[in-house]
């Protein structure tokens, strides 16, 4: 391929090729990239160092936008400084597409339209908040205004909550920890790990509660100090759904918990 301006997203962090190995060019190119797609496309784990390596070692590569999942999307540009657009907040999370919507959108905005990179990244992040509540597309335009962005400080650490009396069950709670991580939260579990007490105190937390009693579960919500408490129950049981009286959110899939576990202020809203 030889373009005027191109986009390159790799949609792989396994050895990702670099935009011209297969002898494409490009007079401006784009790379749309998560944090671990740039780093291993690059071989430096320092984002900016990235961002600076990508563009000094293709001079074909004049912009860099890089998905950073609940902290939003940074913007690198050549001789500017880097630019931050936020994540927007959805009513549910679907993660199937959302990736291929974010770079259509932006590499139609800045690709064919001439808008922006930042303007581009930030109508993509819009688009991919309004697909995750409608799981349909062309993504309705008339909404994306009204998206409001995820802002505040996300919570570092959580206390992870859940069954282990079958391996289905213990796998959950360890898969949930896992991708808590990607999402750069440190989920500590009472039932995977030993956990100091102190450790435990005032922290927000996610209880899974597939395995749990609504005894077991109330008396999490009623005892433990923590900020707040989101419960994932798929099997949608009426008995807990009663436990939204203490303030607590239920949630009923797997993907929209971990991601009001990990967006700020997601303990405040229903």
């Amino acid at each position: 391929m030889h373009a005027a301006k191109a986009i390159y997203d790799p949609q792989t962090a396994v050895h990702p090729e670099p935009f011209g190995a297969n002898g494409s060019t490009a007079k401006r190119l784009a790379l749309v990239m998560n944090e671990l797609e740039l780093c291993r496309y690059t071989g430096c784990p320092d984002l900016a160092t990235a961002a600076g390596n990508a563009m000094s070692n293709d001079n074909q590569v004049t912009v860099i936008i890089v998905k950073r999942g609940v902290r939003g999307v940074t913007v690198y540009e050549r001789n500017v400084e880097p630019i931050t657009v936020p994540a927007y907040y959805s009513s549910q999370v679907f993660k199937i597409g959302t990736g291929d919507v974010f770079s259509a959108v932006f590499a139609h905005h800045w690709g064919e339209a001439g808008t922006s990179a930042p303007e581009a990244a930030d109508l993509a992040s819009r688009s991919v908040s309004a697909y995750c509540e409608t799981m349909t597309l062309p993504v309705p335009t008339e909404s994306l205004k009204s998206r409001e962005p995820v802002t505040g400080q996300a919570p570092s650490r959580i206390i992870l909550h859940g069954s282990t009396s079958t391996i289905g069950r213990r796998y959950t709670l360890e898969e949930a920890r896992f991708r808590l991580k990607e999402l750069g939260i440190d989920a500590l579990s009472p039932q995977l790990d030993e956990i100091p007490e102190p450790l435990s105190k005032n922290l927000p937390s996610l209880v899974v509660a597939d395995g749990l009693s609504t005894t077991e579960i109330r008396r999490l919500c009623e005892t433990k100090p923590y900020r707040g408490i989101i419960v994932l129950d798929e099997e949608r049981r009426p008995d807990v759904a009663e436990l939204s009286s203490l303030g607590v959110t239920i949630i009923s899939d797997f993907a929209s918990s971990l991601y009001r576990s990990a967006w700020p202020r997601a303990f405040c809203r229903s």
